[in-house]
């Protein structure tokens, strides 16, 4: 049994970016369950206890983080012999409807655990939380914004100052990187970027081998692409850098993992491959002027992390989850 743990999303340069709608198709499901409610209404805990019930039954399961919060999930899959079963958030940022409904996605609206007569007391309160929040996630994005323009300028840096011949060469001298069977790789993002920053989950997707590429400016991303280009081969799963879709993160071909890093400890330095008429000086100081942005913009998600948090806490207050256990019951039920 192999279970994995990824994003399905990401806060980028151009905004928010899902990638639900590719991993969550209908048609590759027997069964999809839909969440529906607010903030602290279960969903997250709900999609927990159906992941363990899976996992204590030895059956392979998928766990979906929030790219915005770590700490909770967007969804998980779960792998039977009867066919694949997912249960996923399908409230914004990414909203989800029943495509088939009935017949594959079933919604689950957990906001009928509501004691309304609770939440209209604290209407206002509710609108202003909300407004604020909304506006901490475009303060958020702005800068994300600003941190894309100086971005584009290091990669067009790295790129016209790319020794393509050499890489070429050593690419092809790496041997790891051997054949699949897959016919389309999946989408599964090993990181996230939050309120801590870069966050990278430590139990992504697990293999027998792992090969670093070492980069400190994107030049680790431009490598990987062409080696996987150069191989002509088809991976199982692809990772994308959360802030930028072009830039590949990490491939996973077989039982090996190829991974971008910043650790200098890796198995090749992609560094390597830069011509010494690049300015390095330059990409220095274009990095650290992109890092002070990207720290603006994480001090923004923090703050909309703890406004959604205290949404959190008054919904938490104003639900009767001895409602949710039922449902709860009831999904484990049809999946198991």
């Amino acid at each position: 049994m192999v279970n994995k743990s990824y994003f399905a999303a990401a806060n980028g340069y151009s905004g928010f970016r899902s990638y639900f709608d590719c991993i969550f198709d209908s048609e590759n499901y027997k069964r999809l369950f839909i969440l529906k409610g607010g903030p602290g209404t279960g969903k997250s805990t709900l999609m927990r206890r159906v992941a363990n019930s899976a996992d204590s039954a030895g059956i392979e399961c998928d766990k979906i983080f929030c790219s915005s919060d770590p700490n909770s999930l967007d969804g998980v899959i779960i792998y039977t012999k009867r066919g694949n079963y997912a249960v996923i958030d399908g409230t914004a940022p990414h909203q989800r409807d029943a495509i088939i409904p009935g017949a594959i996605e079933s919604i689950i609206n957990l906001g009928d655990a509501f004691n309304l007569p609770s939440l209209e007391s604290r209407r206002n309160e509710i609108v202003i939380l909300n407004k604020e929040k909304k506006a901490a996630y475009s303060e958020a994005y702005s800068y994300l914004y600003i941190a894309g323009a100086i971005k584009d300028k290091i990669n067009k840096l790295i790129t016209t100052n790319f020794n393509y011949k050499k890489a070429e060469h050593i690419a092809s001298t790496i041997k790891s990187f051997t054949m699949t069977k897959s016919a389309k790789p999946k989408i599964a993002l090993r990181r996230a970027f939050c309120k801590h920053g870069y966050f990278t989950l430590d139990n992504f997707i697990t293999t027998e081998r792992i090969f670093r590429i070492a980069g400190q400016y994107g030049e680790e991303s431009v490598f990987l692409k062409l080696l996987v280009n150069k191989s002509r081969q088809r991976c199982d799963y692809i990772s994308f850098d959360p802030l930028c879709a072009q830039s590949m993160d990490a491939v996973i071909s077989n039982d090996v993992s190829f991974i971008c890093t910043s650790d200098s400890t890796s198995e090749f330095n992609a560094q390597e491959c830069l011509n010494q008429t690049v300015s390095l000086e330059e990409l220095s100081a274009l990095k650290e002027t992109h890092d002070s942005v990207l720290n603006i913009a994480k001090k923004h998600f923090n703050k909309a992390a703890l406004l959604h948090s205290k949404l959190e806490d008054i919904y938490r207050n104003s639900v009767d989850f001895s409602r949710n256990d039922a449902i709860i019951n009831r999904i484990i039920n049809d999946i198991l």
